[in-house]
């Protein structure tokens, strides 16, 4: 397959210097784009806070080049207090995210943000083997899913037809149809006990090779 997946380190300490630049210049330029489009501001304002703020950067990579990927964090329930000051969480509705954490008792939390397509890679391409939108969400629901997190956040670019990704992931609404950065998004959250698999069955069966592959590589290299 001419597809690959990858968890790197947002700070480049188990990556190539080379690969970890593809992958950074490619999250960089396609949100300062976004960001102009959607906002009037120069993509040269764009600052990488966001990036260095989060974990891990999940990347598809198509005969071995970045072409699309998405950002994990991860934090302690018990340390909600500082982390609610976040730049990316004051973008939820004030409270929404302690609410539930105190509903459903979680400990840990995953935050899910940042979905990025090279844009040569968003329309259906006969060499790719389904939407790589569609797949980076199944790949990133599969990694929390297998994550320590009781608990994932998001908010979803609607007409990007994101909010439709995530219910059928089994992510529920929290507030629908706010407006952020001038378009509608859903704030969302998923409890790992109630993940469910992509249903888009090409999607899916991709989404499995690729994460079996990249575990079994990184069992490996522990192991080694």
């Amino acid at each position: 397959m001419s597809l690959s997946f990858q968890l790197i380190d947002t700070r480049g300490t188990d990556s190539s210097v080379e690969y970890y630049n593809q992958c950074f210049n490619l999250w960089y330029n396609v949100w300062g784009q976004t960001f102009e489009q959607l906002e009037g501001q120069p993509a040269s304002n764009m600052t990488a806070d966001q990036w260095f703020c989060s974990e891990k950067a999940g990347v598809i990579n198509f005969n071995q080049k970045p072409v699309a990927l998405f950002l994990l964090t991860y934090f302690d329930t018990k340390t909600i207090e500082a982390h609610i000051h976040r730049k990316y969480l004051r973008q939820y509705p004030e409270g929404i995210v302690e609410s539930t954490v105190q509903e459903f008792q979680a400990n840990k939390i995953c935050l899910y943000n940042n979905i990025t397509v090279h844009p040569m890679f968003r329309v259906q391409n006969i060499e790719l083997p389904c939407s790589l939108a569609e797949l980076q969400f199944a790949l990133a629901t599969k990694c929390f899913q297998h994550s320590f997190a009781d608990i994932l956040f998001g908010y979803t670019r609607n007409a990007k037809k994101i909010n439709t990704y995530s219910y059928n992931h089994g992510y529920k609404a929290m507030i629908k149809g706010e407006v952020r950065h001038n378009v509608k998004v859903d704030f969302v959250y998923c409890l790992r006990q109630e993940v469910k698999e992509c249903p888009t069955e090409n999607v899916r069966k991709v989404c499995q090779e690729l994460y079996s592959d990249w575990d079994q590589t990184t069992l490996k290299e522990a192991a080694s």
